[in-house]
């Protein structure tokens, strides 16, 4: 096992771990169990990469190839959620949300049923990860486009913020 599949592994736990500690916190809270889901999807698909070497000889390559982007896929989408919901921002909520979810699943369909978004495994040395194929560019650019969104969202919330909420918020940020 190498450096990047055991930090996968180990942060698959802790990821579960905030995901279980959000919903414990406030089990009913909307803005709580998006942010549970977002940690439970990295989580998972930190599982998938720090438990290759174990799911693969349990699973065909295709089979652990799915169940990692099925974690991978809603991240970016979650994270835009999450945003959206802790800035309160509602200026092109539905729309972007609606594409995003849309996008998500389009990507789910095009890894279950074709070989347009991945196609065959990889294995170098200690790691393995699915080949990329025609549509996996444009899922790329979907993750980077949608977290760059997100950090927006989060940085224009925080410059509205009091000086003393900024500085509280920081400081809980930084420890």
């Amino acid at each position: 096992m190498n450096h990047f599949v055991f930090s996968a592994a180990l942060f698959s736990v802790v990821s579960l771990l905030v995901c279980l500690l959000a919903l414990l916190h406030r089990p009913k809270s909307h803005i709580h169990r998006i942010f549970a889901a977002y940690w439970f999807s990295i989580s998972f698909w930190c599982f998938t990469v720090g438990w290759q070497s174990f799911l693969i000889e349990k699973l065909s390559a295709f089979w652990w190839g799915w169940f990692l982007h099925m974690g991978c896929i809603f991240i970016p989408t979650l994270l835009l959620h999450f945003a959206f919901e802790y800035t309160r921002e509602s200026k092109g909520k539905k729309a972007v949300l609606g594409f995003m979810y849309a996008a998500s699943f389009l990507y789910v369909a095009l890894n279950t049923f074709t070989g347009l978004f991945t196609s065959g495994t990889v294995y170098r040395d200690m790691y393995a990860y699915p080949r990329p194929s025609t549509f996996y560019p444009l899922y790329f650019v979907t993750f980077v486009v949608s977290v760059c969104y997100g950090t927006v969202l989060f940085v224009r919330a925080q410059a509205r913020r009091t000086t003393k909420a900024r500085s509280i918020r920081n400081y809980l940020i930084a420890q």
